[in-house]
């Protein structure tokens, strides 16, 4: 309970001390007059003066007594009104009292909750590798002083309400009630709440109705509160959590940015939080996540929610709780994207569920940001290096060293030193052989922390790199020493003990490791070849298996099951693993080893272009010719990677070679570096002007940027090097076709045919080119055409299907289209626009299920340049639309903004496709800040062309009908139709577009859909 203030206990001690003052002077006044009467005459004259004068100071007492009552009346009507609760049940249990009291220990606790310091736990977490810095929830200065018990003042109102009536010559008077209403009547001010309410039963329910009454001037404010039927005390206790956690929402001093629901979902999850702080406890953690839940998405932005929902999220990435520390880091960084740390989280998050590539994206916009105020003001600057060093990590899974020591040094210029980023560069070091390096790092990490388990167990990896087999014992150990939990440390064991032969201490080693750490590949793979070492194979298949379970992108546990393979006798398995590691780690020198040699087995397994040109390089290592042949092979197999070290290895043995450095620009192009890529075939020009290649090479660089007219002149040069250079003819007619200058693209395509009738791969390449012209014009006989004559001449080409399977599309015979993109992934599998054409047909078939898998597989195979996950987006909105399994809209948005990030000639259709999301959201204004986005893409697109242009147009005119301005969107939406072909279809018609919006969401939509051609019906179908 709470007392009451000084000034007033101070009075309230004095009223008692002149109370008993009276008392003792009217004990000795009355002893005065009993002996008066007692004693004889003489004396009683003294005594009746003594009498007197205590009388006289009695009636003095009574004034000052009768005073101090006054005053007292006055101080308790001025007093906060505090709680007053009436009990109308009929139930005694339930007495007034015991309702106060019960509110006022739960606002106490409530009070706790909020002004309690979030400790970080002690002991180690179980995943090592996740150490990350837990968010400021202490609110001590902030909510502490808001969350009071307004209990009752001085005389208690409950107490004054239970006087009850007294007869008065012959007249009850409601004594009590009167006091109570005088008090609430009393003009002067008073300070504090007040708080009454009456507890009642409705049909059987416990029903506590609450007024609240901040300051005698502030409007009073009613809510009710029920219980469910239920065991007495049971319902009794939820009345008073809940009635409790209103009060202190609404007693709160100012706006804390948060609602009602809000506030008592995130004061019961604090509650839980500590619980698990304090102790420990699992089912503690579980709830406060589920409370957390409970919390409305529109309080995300309020400090302590935002704080809570990341330190949620950062346990259970600790504990391995990983679907669950995806909702809440994803839900945290939603809150505030400009935060650091909360992504900096995330992108640990991706990396512990092994998406590496999706950690690198997230890791580096991380490094791009700065700490929220969430964090410790003097430790932010070191906070803001913490995604350096994940970054650097990440690089490492995914074999980029160079990159990842650039990150890594970018860590350690912390201002505070720190040993895991030179333990990270230690590694780098190492997997590029780079031993000195490696070992100056390791020793700058042990320099910072002499109990650095990663920097000996790098040390250890050094030493048996070595053949230091007992120092590599040594330095494991003295991990183990400082960290006996320390998995990586056991596995290297295991291996030095494999590489002496001591396999069954070497399993020992490997099984502990595993247990510690149960989902690493690594550890698995290890113990597979230590299994393969033994002769023990088809234990070693199987464990090799159990790691692509967890990681089937892992490149060393493929080469693990090619070297199986190998050890089989099966050959063309072997080739089969051997590819797969080196597709998913390009630099795999091991691994390329490996599938040279399963060739060489297998003497007949498939890729044989591939596989002669690279023993012909072999047999001539020094020859640039067999180089630049073999990297020339792997540029058409998109093996862009592989290419490029093609080339370098012919640049290598000759620095002037022009072919090798062309062939080095054509790699970096495929790869996305178009700088890069122009300056190699510059150089390749300056060497030798009479490289056709070099200009023609120049002109592909600047088609990929959109700069049509530069491509032109720039192939126009290599024409003029060489008349015969049919490639260029042809390049000039791809930019003419991306201006939309279909007259000069056919004029080049035709000249192509005509004077280069035996370069058969060029002609067929004119042919298809007019296809395309013809395609974007609506043509659609003259373009099947040009396509048969394409074929004809080059049967075992892709791209003429791929464009067979987008005129299909185009005259909506969707069976068509799909068995020409099927028959042109048959021929080149790494066609992404035959993977995104597929998609597109099955949806437009209705078979979702089937596009969704189509666009996982291109996705998980092949390098996304962006239409994957735009497609993939495309069939998660549309499966929403359907109302069918596998719908999702926040899984669409994570598409769309994939895509955003992987090609800018995406972003119109995605901000478009996210504005749609919005609006059906009823989110307004985020509708109109993509619509605007898009909006301002528009001229990118339209210049790149990612779809036909009548479906540009008509995103565009979407886009103006969501920013808000329908005449325009009128006029666009009329342009787009006039481009349209006869009979076709606006792609947001195949999303679903027009099925997620109304009038009540977009202002003018109705009018502007019903002109918008739909055609028939598209409903999902199961698979074929």
């Amino acid at each position: 309970m709470v007392g009451l203030d000084r000034d007033t206990l101070r009075w309230v001690r004095r009223g008692r001390l002149l109370v008993r003052t009276t008392v003792a002077l009217l004990a000795v006044v009355g002893l005065f007059a009993v002996l008066a009467v007692l004693t004889d005459e003489q004396r009683r004259d003294g005594l009746g003066q003594f009498r007197a004068a205590g009388l006289a100071l009695l009636q003095v007492a009574g004034i000052l007594l009768l005073l101090l009552l006054v005053v007292g009346l006055i101080i308790w009507l001025s007093q906060p009104m505090g709680m007053a609760f009436e009990n109308v049940t009929g139930d005694q249990q339930f007495d007034s009292v015991t309702l106060a009291q019960s509110i006022a220990g739960e606002l106490q606790r409530i009070e706790a909750v909020h002004a309690a310091e979030a400790r970080p736990q002690k002991h180690r977490s179980a995943l090592p590798s996740v150490s990350l810095q837990p968010a400021v929830l202490s609110r001590r200065e902030i909510m502490a002083p808001g969350v009071r018990a307004p209990l009752a003042p001085s005389g208690r109102a409950d107490a004054v309400a239970a006087i009850g009536t007294i007869d008065v010559a012959g007249a009850s008077l409601p004594v009590g009630s009167m006091l109570v209403a005088v008090k609430q009547l009393w003009p002067l001010p008073r300070s504090g709440a007040a708080v009454t309410g009456r507890l009642y039963r409705r049909d059987e329910t416990l029903t506590l109705t609450v007024h609240v009454r901040r300051t005698r001037k502030s409007a009073p404010y009613e809510f009710t509160v029920t219980a469910p039927p239920g065991e007495a005390w049971q319902s009794f206790h939820q009345l008073v959590v809940e009635a409790a956690s209103r009060l202190a929402y609404e007693l709160s001093p100012a706006d804390m940015g948060i609602s009602s629901s809000g506030f008592h979902h995130l004061t019961r999850a604090l509650g839980f939080y500590h619980d698990f702080q304090r102790i420990d406890d699992r089912a503690a953690l579980q709830a406060a996540v589920s409370e957390a839940g409970e919390i409305p998405e529109g309080d995300n932005r309020q400090p302590d929610v935002r704080g809570l929902v990341y330190n949620l999220g950062v346990r259970c990435l600790q504990i391995g709780r990983l679907d669950q520390a995806e909702r809440l880091l994803l839900r945290a960084r939603r809150s505030d994207p400009s935060d650091a740390i909360i992504c900096n989280a995330v992108g640990m998050l991706y990396f512990e569920q092994r998406r590496f590539a999706d950690a690198r994206e997230t890791l580096q916009i991380a490094t791009r940001l700065k700490p929220s105020e969430l964090w410790d003001r003097l430790s932010r600057d070191e906070y803001a290096y913490a995604p350096w060093n994940q970054l650097g990590n990440t690089y490492v899974e995914l074999a980029d060293y160079a990159k990842a020591i650039e990150a890594y040094s970018r860590a350690v210029e912390r201002p505070k030193a720190w040993a895991a980023p030179h333990s990270g560069l230690g590694n780098a070091y190492l997997q590029q052989h780079r031993w000195d390096d490696a070992e100056r790092e390791y020793g700058a990490a042990l320099a910072i922390d002499r109990a650095s388990a990663h920097a000996r167990c790098g040390l250890g990896n050094l030493e048996a790199r070595r053949g230091r087999y007992q120092t590599a014992f040594d330095h494991y150990n003295e991990a183990l020493r400082h960290d006996g939990q320390f998995a990586q440390a056991w596995n290297g064991l295991g291996e030095v003990h494999a590489a002496l032969g001591r396999y069954t201490e070497a399993v020992a080693a490997h099984e502990r490791a595993i247990e510690l750490h149960p989902d690493d590949p690594y550890t698995l793979s290890s113990l597979g070849d230590t299994y393969r070492q033994q002769g023990e194979l088809d234990r070693a298949r199987e464990t090799l298996e159990s790691a692509l379970r967890i990681d089937d992108s892992a490149a060393y546990v493929w080469r693990n099951l090619g070297e199986l393979h190998l050890r089989r006798g099966a050959p063309a398995e072997a080739v089969q693993a051997f590819e797969e590691a080196v597709r998913r780690d390009p630099r795999d020198a091991v691994a390329w080893d490996g599938r040279a040699r399963a060739a060489r087995a297998l003497d007949d397994g498939g890729e044989m272009e591939r596989e002669s040109l690279w023993q012909a390089a072999e047999e001539n290592p020094m020859e640039p010719w067999g180089w630049n042949q073999l990297g020339d092979a792997y540029r058409r197999a998109h093996m862009h990677q592989e290419s490029l070290h093609a080339h370098e290895r012919a640049l290598s043995r000759d620095p002037e070679n022009s072919y090798a450095l062309d062939g080095i620009g054509k790699a970096l192009l495929a790869l996305g570096e178009l700088g890069l890529a122009r300056k190699m075939h510059e150089v390749a020009r300056g060497i030798n002007p009479a490289d056709a290649y070099a200009s023609h090479g120049i002109a592909n660089v600047l088609m990929a940027r959109g700069d049509y007219a530069a491509s032109i002149a720039a192939n126009e040069e290599a024409l003029r090097t060489s008349e015969h250079a049919a490639y260029a003819r042809n390049g000039i007619g791809d930019a003419y076709e991306r201006m939309r200058s279909y007259v000069d693209a056919t004029r080049y395509f035709s000249e192509t045919v005509e004077r280069d009738g035996d370069d058969i791969a060029a002609v067929a390449y004119a042919y298809d080119g007019l296809a395309r012209v013809a395609l974007a014009q609506g043509r659609y006989p003259a373009a099947l055409d040009a396509l048969q004559k394409a074929r004809d001449r080059q049967p075992r080409l892709a791209f003429p299907l791929i464009t067979l399977g987008h005129i299909y599309l185009a005259q909506g015979t969707y069976d068509e289209a799909v068995e020409a993109y099927r028959q042109a992934l048959v021929l080149e599998e790494a066609r992404l626009d035959a993977w995104d054409g597929l998609g597109r047909a099955y949806v437009w078939q209705g078979d979702f299920a089937t596009a969704s898998e189509t666009y996982r597989k291109a996705m998980t195979d092949h390098r996304d340049d962006g239409r994957l996950s735009l497609g993939a987006a495309d069939v998660t909105l549309r499966r929403v639309v359907a109302g069918s399994e596998g719908g999702s809209l926040d899984e669409a948005v994570k598409g769309y903004d994939v895509a955003m990030g992987l090609a800018p000639a995406s972003a119109l259709v995605a901000q478009v496709r996210l504005a749609v999301i919005a609006a059906h959201r009823e989110e307004p204004e985020v509708a109109r800040q993509h619509a605007e986005a898009a909006l301002r893409d528009f001229g990118t697109c339209w210049r790149l062309r990612p779809m036909p242009d009548f479906d540009l147009l008509e995103l565009r005119a979407l886009a103006l009908l969501i920013a808000g301005d329908p005449g325009e969107a009128e006029a666009a939406r009329a342009k787009a139709q006039a481009n349209m072909p006869v009979g076709g279809r606006f792609d947001s018609v195949r999303v679903g577009v027009y099925d997620l919006l109304s009038d009540e969401r977009v202002e003018g939509f109705a009018a502007f859909a019903d002109l918008i051609p739909r055609g028939p019906e598209l409903t999902e179908r199961a698979p074929a």
